[in-house]
């Protein structure tokens, strides 16, 4: 990667006043306490110490001490220190300048103090850093610069040349990402390989290779059975290539691993085709990863959908509307059956001499005979039943108001159960359990196990010390990091 991916504006920023500070950066940053002003009085006249003040706070500031002290330091901040020191003419300062020596003794004096420590001396720790950093972030070069510059005024570094830098975050970066390359074509094996190179070549009879016809698919547009048996064969297709479900070492970080897809998936087969081997095939199988996990996921929420939408949730809305139509017309049906079977106990309790037709004149009385069959047609009505044999049916899973429907109320004798009435029973409990997160779909990103993704034992061994690096901490929680 070229060393020269900052601007020209960030360069000659880098490590510089970038104008006149703010009122409050004054009053933090160039403002003297007592330790500072104990310092500056060693130095001899005032020009001295007004040069070491500026020396002090411009290091504070900047991050590294500049060539020439006088060298883009704002009117504002001589002043300012020059008030606090009771200086009245601060154009003294520019005799400090004269003599070069006085430059370096006070870097000198200042840097031991204050903890200041050379780069040289920390660059192994800071490249160890950078690296863990570059490797589990993925950053772009400038990101990585700043993330350097913020480092180093952390661990009160001094700030090194701006080509140094520049070129330890490109190599850095570049050695990061091959060794992203490496390790992800490591996992494929000669046949897998020799399949992945064969997705982006265009089969004979077709318009377009089988990897532009996966990127370019969509998902379902439209809730429906049709559309959730596409989207379960694209899955299953997606399944066959052997590449999704593929190992891969656990020291890659996700989010390096989906960068990378995302190019891959943005990317044509003569595209990928012009990579290096090592870059096509860690690409491939990263994409691959992530097409798998994108279809299982739109198949789940297609279906999910649908659950909610157009089977469990239109059934009950269907229930409820017949309900609501059913109500008034079988409380006035059960009324009539109500006063006909009151007739009928009276009529018990005067003894077995009434007759018949003595019976039917007591409920005429009531209620007229012919609406009583129009009352009984009101009872429900038995549906025909797909059978499905028992040897098929797994009992654990029926449940509750299931029973009934499934095995039949009272249940069946004959060793049979109502097909449609388990398969819907399986489609409640399978998104049931999906919602709450009693089953997982692995290769998902949303109904995946979250426990699944902690790192411990070996995984967490592979990739512990390049986290702990980039995070600062040490190995051992009890004790505090440095």
């Amino acid at each position: 990667m070229p060393v020269d991916f900052l601007s020209d504006g960030e360069a000659a920023r880098y490590g510089r006043f970038c104008g006149p500070p703010s009122r409050a950066e004054l009053e933090k940053v160039f403002f003297l306490d007592d330790a500072d002003r104990r310092l500056v009085k060693r130095c001899r006249g005032p020009h001295n110490r007004l040069g070491y003040a500026v020396q002090l706070t411009t290091v504070r500031y900047v991050g590294r001490f500049l060539t020439d002290p006088l060298d883009g330091v704002p009117t504002e901040v001589i002043d300012c220190l020059a008030e606090q020191l009771g200086i009245q003419d601060a154009s003294c300062l520019k005799r400090c300048a004269q003599r070069e020596e006085t430059h370096r003794e006070h870097a000198g004096q200042i840097q031991k103090p204050f903890g200041l420590k050379d780069f040289a001396d920390c660059e192994d720790e800071f490249v160890a850093s950078l690296a863990a950093h570059a490797w589990n972030s993925g950053d772009g070069p400038t990101a990585l610069f700043q993330w350097s510059v913020r480092w180093l005024r952390e661990n009160d570094v001094l700030l090194p040349g701006v080509t140094t830098l520049t070129r330890l975050v490109a190599r850095e970066r570049d050695a990061g990402t091959q060794r992203l390359y490496d390790t992800l074509a490591a996992g494929p094996t000669a046949e897998q390989v020799v399949g992945t190179e064969n997705l982006l070549e265009v089969p004979p009879g077709k318009k377009v290779s089988e990897w532009e016809r996966w990127r370019w698919r969509t998902g379902p547009s439209k809730a429906s059975g049709p559309g959730l048996v596409k989207a379960l064969s694209l899955v299953e297709e997606i399944l066959a290539s052997e590449l999704g479900r593929l190992e891969l070492d656990p020291s890659v970080p996700q989010r390096r691993l989906l960068d990378l897809a995302k190019y891959g998936l943005g990317a044509r087969s003569a595209q990928l085709k012009r990579h290096p081997q090592q870059r096509r095939i860690a690409t491939l199988v990263a994409s691959m990863r992530r097409l798998e996990t994108k279809t299982i996921d739109d198949a789940l929420e297609l279906l999910d959908l649908l659950m909610v939408t157009e089977l469990l949730g239109k059934a009950q809305r269907e229930a409820d509307k017949q309900k609501v139509r059913r109500h008034p017309k079988l409380a006035k049906a059960s009324a009539r059956l109500a006063l006909a079977v009151e007739v009928l106990l009276e009529a018990a309790e005067i003894g077995d001499e009434v007759a018949l037709f003595e019976v039917w004149e007591m409920i005429e009385a009531r209620i007229p005979r012919r609406e009583l069959p129009k009352a009984l047609a009101h009872k429900p009505k038995d549906h025909s039943a797909t059978l499905l044999p028992m040897r098929f049916v797994d009992a654990d899973v029926v449940t509750g108001v299931w029973k009934r429907l499934v095995f039949g109320h009272p249940a069946r004798k004959d060793g049979l159960a109502d097909r449609n009435a388990y398969v819907f029973c399986v489609l409640e409990q399978f998104h049931r359990r999906l919602k709450r997160r009693e089953i997982y779909a692995p290769g998902s990103s949303r109904w995946r196990d979250p426990n699944a993704q902690l790192l411990e034992g070996e995984r967490w061994e592979a990739v512990k010390d390049s986290v702990l690096t980039d995070l600062g901490l040490p190995d051992d929680p009890a004790r505090p990091p440095e």
